[in-house]
């Protein structure tokens, strides 16, 4: 049985931002034109939203988002994310990419050193080809890749079965990415929830531990 490690770490925050007062501006906005839809119907009027309600809620004051006028416009309420050609680089890859350089990097591989990639997250930009055999082409990685997805512990259960494949010796080293876009399937017409989250990309190289391993910054699997 193998020893296993993390051995690298690669995190991608997209620089746009969206603020609690930014945020209930734009639900607030809608609400009074939703509201003034329903005079004189039998459906009940919508309660605003407040920033101190959101901070009470769940501690969030701002949150990096792909893409935030789309989200901010009362009439769409949805992140603007234009179509792509077949033949390009899907978002959600290239996402996922952009993490995974940065893991590779802390760990010292190259993506040829890889040989299965797994994109867990808990929403999919679409059910096949898999995102992680589209991130596998892009990066020049070996091996064998496959999507799953499990909700919040997406990026937890990759990493359960990154290790255990590992420690088997079925694989070498995986890449493991939580390229998450929620923003993309977030009601943000819905009081309780629309707060909650942003968009971020996160990657993990998980290897054997090598006899005379000194990489720094390692973190045992146990």
């Amino acid at each position: 049985m193998h020893r296993v490690i993390i051995s690298g770490i690669g995190v991608e925050i997209p620089e746009p931002t969206i603020t609690n007062e930014e945020l209930v501006a734009s639900f607030n906005a809608w609400v009074d034109a939703e509201n003034a839809r329903r005079l004189g119907t039998d459906e009940p009027p919508l309660a605003k939203s407040d920033s101190d309600f959101i901070v009470h809620a769940s501690g969030v004051r701002t949150r990096h988002v792909i893409e935030r006028e789309g989200i901010l416009d009362p009439t769409r309420m949805s992140p603007r994310i234009p179509a792509r050609p077949d033949d390009a680089l899907s978002l959600e890859a290239e996402f996922g990419i952009a993490s995974a350089k940065k893991a590779l990097e802390h760990a010292g591989l190259q993506p040829s050193d890889i040989d299965l990639v797994i994109c867990s997250a808990s929403h999919h930009q679409r059910p096949y080809p898999a995102i992680a055999i589209e991130m596998q082409e892009a990066l020049g990685t070996k091996g064998a890749g496959f999507d799953m997805g499990l909700g919040c512990s997406s990026a937890a259960a990759a990493l359960h079965i990154a290790v255990n494949l590992v420690r088997s010796g079925a694989h070498k080293r995986i890449l493991v990415t939580t390229p998450e876009i929620i923003t993309g399937h977030l009601n943000f017409r819905d009081r309780q929830t629309h707060f909650i989250f942003g968009d971020a990309s996160v990657s993990m190289v998980v290897e054997g531990l090598a006899k005379g391993d000194k990489r720094p910054g390692r973190f045992e699997a146990v």
